[in-house]
């Protein structure tokens, strides 16, 4: 389970499940630890959570999730005084062959 007083601070839906990378519309949610979820909305399991990382940045703590019909899109500051960072991946990527679930993200199921 997540850690006590974690906060949902981004939220995107995919609804169009032959495109979402899973057979099922997807919620992401990115927490105030950095850790990102995807969860099935027919299903209602946890398909994934991992912390989404980027430039040797331990962890990232998003401000903003958007998509498109391919890809989910994350933006969250980098270090203070410079600028955010944008990472992108498929959202076929993301939920692929290999569920990836990492230590420190812990989901209800």
């Amino acid at each position: 389970e997540a850690p006590a007083g974690a906060q949902v601070r981004a939220l995107h839906i995919c609804v169009e499940p032959a495109l979402c990378g899973a057979l099922e519309p997807v919620l992401w949610a990115v927490d105030a630890y950095g850790c990102l979820s995807a969860r099935g909305l027919g299903s209602g399991r946890v398909l994934a959570a991992w912390k989404w990382t980027a430039g040797g940045l331990p962890s990232v703590t998003s401000v903003a999730l958007a998509g498109n019909t391919s890809h989910l899109v994350l933006v969250a500051p980098c270090l203070p005084g410079q600028a955010s960072v944008v990472l992108s991946a498929p959202f076929a990527t993301l939920l692929g062959d290999t569920a990836r679930f990492s230590d420190g993200c812990h989901v209800h199921s």
